[in-house]
């Protein structure tokens, strides 16, 4: 089992002002997944992936990942796992529009590929596949919403990610390029094995995922 969460609760704020954004969720997802994480504006989505990406922790709750017990106060650990194992869609892409294609990808794995021939290859290698080998000096601004998003997918695979975490990754894309990106994900995640994760109210892509999460006030909705 590549995630699994036991118990998780999280909360924000305090007093009257407290909100209980996740109840005691459990769930477990499968390396090689291709998941959505589905249900109303407020009703935990990006905190659960948050939580998953380890870009916040829980108030309770245990979490695995392949195996290992996660210690939110074991930074080694962390930062171990976002460099080597965890890669991230945005939907606003975060590209830093200073740096080429080909750079930005070459970026995110400066801990998790030394070598900078070894990266370099590497990013020039995942831009290919998803589509993009004509345009590796181009700068963002240059770019498509569409390509822009296909860069960042590259840039999430950077070092053989176990787990791709997408937040929304479709509410910047027009109909085309929603096509493209959810036909683009499949296909990486059959060639690799990567899992995905998405947060998403897009239909056309809760209809491609293998299994959808449904939540509801921060807990998980059992049909």
């Amino acid at each position: 089992m590549l995630i699994k969460l036991s118990n998780i609760n999280k909360i924000f704020g305090s007093g009257k002002h407290k909100v209980h954004a996740l109840k005691a969720l459990s769930l477990d997802i499968e390396a090689g997944a291709f998941t959505a994480v589905s249900g109303p504006s407020g009703s935990g989505k990006s905190t659960l992936l948050n939580i998953i990406g380890l870009l916040d922790s829980a108030n309770s709750g245990k979490y695995h990942f392949d195996g290992a017990l996660i210690n939110a106060d074991n930074e080694a650990q962390i930062n171990h796992l976002r460099a080597f194992d965890l890669g991230f869609i945005f939907q606003n892409f975060n590209l830093l529009p200073v740096l080429t294609a080909l750079e930005n990808v070459e970026m995110s794995a400066l801990l998790s590929i030394p070598n900078a021939k070894e990266r370099k290859q590497q990013a020039a290698y995942f831009l290919t596949q998803v589509g993009l080998n004509d345009k590796m000096s181009a700068f963002p601004g240059q770019l498509s919403g569409g390509q822009q998003q296909r860069v960042s997918v590259a840039r999430a695979l950077m070092g053989q990610s176990k787990l791709i975490l997408a937040d929304e990754p479709t509410a910047n894309l027009d109909s085309k390029n929603t096509f493209h990106l959810i036909e683009l994900m499949q296909s990486l995640n059959q060639k690799f094995n990567t899992a995905f994760l998405f947060s998403t109210h897009d239909e056309r892509l809760l209809g491609k995922v293998n299994t959808i999460i449904k939540l509801l006030d921060g807990e998980i909705e059992h049909e």
